[in-house]
């Protein structure tokens, strides 16, 4: 691969929502497995003393059917029985569906389970069972039968001791400690499975990304396409326009002078009366925007000029940002001489305003 057609930029939002859309994404069958166990087991341990009671209210009163009326006692044990069954079954059913839909979402794509003779390929199969992928599939498989298994001998080495310092002890005893010692291997092994099964899903994870990196070219053709597309245009454009407003209503405060049409058409000048300078529109608007503008200059003391043809001019010929063009600055100037004139007035009537 030529240094032009490296992959070194991560896949794009889009490329990802395309690659899910297409049901494309990492999944690791070990750790739902891992997950379904876990708390089939935890399900198994925390409904077991109702099950085992709800089991011999049956067989108590399956031996009694016979001698005495039937009653509703037989049928109430079933019932029992069969909701802590149920709870014990469905408990790791609905947590392994919900791991699912938040690794994968929910997404069905039927043109994944047509027959494709691609997948025959000997050497692709190949590639995939002894590549990298199946080296780094073969590594957590034996470093999960290790782990396992080093497990296994620590708590068998356990429950041979228990078993050994409890002979003295009556049957019952013994069988309790032994019960005890089996839950505590069973939930181990559980998370354990459930470690591995997360350390497969963050690899594949990795390896997915890693092979959906994108070119540069790749970017810029995306880039290229979304500049085209309507809605992103639209976006930036909104986007620019929230932008530009917040900022240009910040400034209309700052303005020397508002030029209004009393209502629908608001022009802010701001004037640094450096040599060889003309006046700057800071804010401009129409409608609703002008008056907000008018409230924030009336806010800020900005003197308000009203003067309807040249806040028409101003607002179709002169951008925010730009100089007045000069075939407007006799009007402007005789806006700014009526700004400069209630300053003045301001200064020497300290105790109102003078608007």
């Amino acid at each position: 691969m030529s240094e032009k057609d490296e992959k070194k930029h991560d896949a794009s939002t889009q490329k990802l929502a395309r690659l899910r859309k297409e049901g494309r994404l990492p999944d690791s069958p070990e750790l739902l497995s891992s997950i379904a166990l876990l708390f089939f087991i935890l399900a198994l341990l925390f409904f077991s003393d109702e099950m085992a009671e709800s089991v011999s209210r049956i067989l108590r009163d399956a031996f009694q059917f016979f001698s005495n009326p039937p009653d509703k006692g037989l049928s109430s044990a079933f019932f029992e029985a069969f909701m802590a069954i149920a709870l014990i079954l469905l408990a790791p059913i609905f947590v392994t569906l919900f791991a699912a839909l938040r690794m994968k979402g929910l997404n069905f794509q039927f043109d994944n389970i047509h027959f494709k003779f691609s997948k025959l390929n000997p050497v692709q199969n190949f590639s995939q069972k002894f590549g990298a992928k199946g080296l780094r599939q073969f590594l957590v498989s034996f470093s999960k039968a290790v782990a396992v298994g080093c497990l296994g001998l620590h708590f068998g080495r356990d429950l041979f001791q228990s078993t050994y310092k409890s002979l003295q002890d009556s049957l019952a005893l013994q069988m309790i400690s032994g019960v005890h010692v089996m839950n505590s291997v069973l939930v181990v092994m559980a998370i354990c499975f459930l470690v591995f099964g997360g350390l497969d899903y963050v690899l594949k994870r990795n390896s997915f990304l890693k092979e959906n990196m994108m070119t540069d070219r790749e970017v810029k053709d995306e880039h290229k396409d979304n500049e085209g597309s309507p809605e992103i245009k639209q976006k930036r454009r909104q986007k620019a326009y929230e932008i530009g407003s917040s900022r240009m209503m910040q400034d209309a405060g700052t303005a020397d002078v508002l030029i209004v049409n009393p209502i629908h058409v608001a022009v802010a000048l701001r004037w640094s009366r450096k040599k060889g300078t003309a006046p700057v529109c800071v804010a401009k608007g129409q409608d609703l925007v002008a008056l907000r503008i008018k409230e924030i200059a009336m806010e800020n003391g900005v003197p308000i000029h009203e003067d309807i043809p040249t806040a028409r001019a101003l607002n179709s010929v002169c951008g925010v940002g730009e100089e007045v063009p000069p075939d407007l600055y006799a009007a402007v100037a005789i806006a700014i001489r009526f700004a400069d004139s209630l300053r003045e007035k301001a200064r020497k009537c300290p105790f109102g305003a003078v608007q």
